[in-house]
């Protein structure tokens, strides 16, 4: 796997310093995979809030833009 270094930059920040983070990016940068290496590594508690944008039902787009759940 190729290393990103935004990502290894990351994954520091949420290592040694006691603040959130708010992770996005297009399809394919590395995201889910960070996800889960900080989960396997780190000693700390989390809770990974995710939504795939792919897997919504249909018109939910629309309702999303019109800010309706």
């Amino acid at each position: 796997m190729e290393q990103n270094s935004l990502l290894d930059l990351a994954f520091d920040f949420v290592q040694f310093t006691d603040k959130n983070i708010f992770l996005t990016g297009k399809a394919g940068t590395g995201k889910t995979t960070f996800l889960y290496k900080l989960k396997k590594l780190s000693p700390k508690r989390m809770a990974v809030v995710a939504r795939n944008a792919h897997n919504n039902e249909p018109g939910e787009q629309s309702r999303l833009k019109n800010g309706m759940n």
